[in-house]
C-alpha cells in the first residue's frame, strides 16, 4: 500500500496517470517524453533514494523520492538514472553488506 501511494502521489504530482497494470514491470510512471519512472517510498522523513546496485542503466531512465505514511505523502524529488548510477553514490550498507545507489534529498532535483 505504501509503494502504490507513493506512485500516486508522485503521479498527481507530475501530473500523468500511473501505470495500475496487474502485472508488474520495470518502471512505474511514464513522464515527459516518454522517459520512464520508478518510484521509491519511504517513511523516513530524512530518508534516502536507494536503488539496488543489481540495476541496470536502461531499465529505466529516472528514479524518484517519495516519503510519507498513506494517505499523506510529498514528492522529495528526482535523479537521472546516469547521473544515479555512478561511483559517487555507490553506498554499502554495514548491517546488510548490500550494495545500493544512495542519493540524499539535497542532490535530488
Amino acid at each position: 500500500m505504501q509503494g502504490a501511494g507513493g506512485e500516486i502521489a508522485f503521479s498527481k504530482w507530475a501530473n500523468v496517470y500511473p501505470d495500475m497494470k496487474d502485472s508488474p514491470d520495470k518502471f512505474d510512471v511514464v513522464w515527459e517524453h516518454n522517459e520512464t519512472v520508478d518510484v521509491k517510498t519511504t517513511h523516513h522523513e530524512h530518508g534516502h533514494l536507494e536503488v539496488s546496485a543489481n540495476k541496470k542503466q536502461g531499465d529505466v531512465d529516472i528514479y524518484a523520492l517519495v516519503i510519507g505514511e498513506f494517505p499523506s505523502f510529498r514528492v522529495a524529488g528526482y535523479m537521472p538514472a546516469h547521473t544515479l548510477m555512478t561511483d559517487e553514490y555507490l553506498y554499502t550498507h554495514e548491517r546488510t553488506g548490500s550494495t545500493v545507489w544512495r542519493v540524499p534529498q539535497e542532490d535530488l532535483r
